[in-house]
């Protein structure tokens, strides 16, 4: 339903837009085809890292920009998990954004100004709705929004890391290490540490502070 909303709307747009459209010599099938050089994936079902850098790589090699829009199962929440960092993409306008399709209510959500806090996996953002209509997708391609300045609670970060370090987990033992390799303690850390957030495809801001050091 989704493909066939997004069809429609490119169509009354006044794209030539198509479905499930054979590309790269049979490889590649796009979800919508707007035009010659623009496609969407509307992408519902789990998809791994390798498959999603195969598929961008058949579109950059066939010249075809391919903007991706997720479904319910990739919707972001509060936290961020790595199976959705694919779906990210970056421009000045928008920062780091995010699209997701809601084809029950017949629009696209945009998600920018899209920022990590500096320990945890938790993000922040800013989401505006557009109907998938010409109108809607007009409204969009022309959307200039203000960025909101986010407020993050230090010792929160420094709680996180704590018990991160305490339970030994991943993050844990990774910092835990980098701590040690630099003969330092959590308690070391400068205060920017837990102030600062960071970009969705960035890491933690104690290990870039170690790796720094």
């Amino acid at each position: 339903m989704g493909k066939k909303l997004l069809k429609q709307a490119l169509i009354d747009a006044k794209f030539p837009a198509r479905t499930e459209v054979s590309l790269a010599n049979g490889q590649l099938r796009a979800d919508v085809l707007a035009s010659s050089t623009l496609a969407f994936e509307v992408q519902c079902a789990p998809l791994n890292k390798s498959e999603f850098r195969h598929r961008h790589h058949l579109y950059q090699q066939i010249g075809i920009k391919d903007v991706w829009v997720v479904g319910r199962r990739h919707f972001l929440v509060h936290n961020l998990k790595k199976t959705q960092l694919i779906f990210f993409r970056e421009n000045k306008l928008w920062g780091d954004y995010y699209l997701e399709i809601d084809p029950a209510q017949a629009l696209l959500r945009l998600k920018y100004h899209v920022l990590l806090e500096p320990i945890t996996s938790r993000v922040h953002y800013q989401s505006a709705n557009f109907k998938l209509n010409s109108q809607g997708l007009a409204t969009l391609w022309h959307f200039h929004p203000h960025f909101k300045i986010y407020q993050v609670n230090p010792l929160v970060q420094k709680d996180f890391l704590q018990v991160q370090l305490a339970q030994k987990t991943a993050l844990g033992l990774k910092i835990g290490a980098e701590l040690y390799d630099h003969h330092l303690a959590s308690t070391d850390l400068p205060e920017w540490v837990f102030e600062r957030f960071r970009r969705v495809d960035s890491e933690d801001s104690a290990s870039t502070f170690l790796h720094q050091a």
